[in-house]
């Protein structure tokens, strides 16, 4: 769904908390209004609703140095030149490279889009938690590129279900537990 991979092009450098503002904000100034139970809520705006926005209207909406990626990601995607569900069905590494096509979005971010919305459960987006864990847990995987360093602590995750891996690691972290050597 656009909400989600719109999500994480807005999430560099964010906490979780501003980015959930940023998501509302959008709702607010640029989706359609959903009546339900007596309430009255702003869906996600549609690419084609943030195609229409200019520049100027998201960086309102707090997106900051953001707004030119969400501008043209939505135009990509609301004229049909690049759409993230096509990455679906390609080799994993193939369908990271197919949606660098987005304008902000690097490999941490694709990864992001692939495990969590596209169903890829081998990857493993190589954020800030999981480098430290790989610095202090799996030295051996640090190859100096993310592509070899994805490669290997997919591998040393278990390969086809490393994201699942990556999620338990990530939480061990947040929550100050410790990481078994052999997750």
């Amino acid at each position: 769904s656009s909400d989600l991979w719109l999500s994480f092009i807005c999430s560099a450098q964010m906490r979780v908390g501003r980015i959930h503002g940023m998501q509302r904000t959008l709702a607010r100034e640029f989706g359609s209004e959903v009546a339900f139970d007596g309430q009255t809520y702003h869906a996600f705006p549609t690419p084609e609703q943030l195609a229409d926005a200019t520049e100027a209207e998201l960086r309102n909406c707090s997106l900051g140095y953001r707004a030119p990626y969400v501008e043209r990601t939505a135009e990509l995607v609301a004229n049909g030149e690049v759409l993230p569900e096509n990455a679906r069905g390609r080799e994993y590494e193939n369908a990271r490279e197919y949606l660098k096509q987005f304008m902000g979005v690097g490999d941490k971010v694709a990864d992001c889009v692939l495990l969590f919305s596209l169903g890829y459960l081998e990857a493993v987006p190589l954020d800030t938690w999981i480098q430290t864990a790989i610095a202090e847990h799996f030295p051996d995987c640090d190859r100096g590129s993310y592509t070899e360093t994805s490669r290997a602590i997919r591998q040393a995750f278990g390969g086809e279900y490393a994201g699942y891996v990556q999620t338990h690691v990530f939480h061990y972290l947040r929550g100050g537990g410790d990481v078994p050597d052999n997750a």
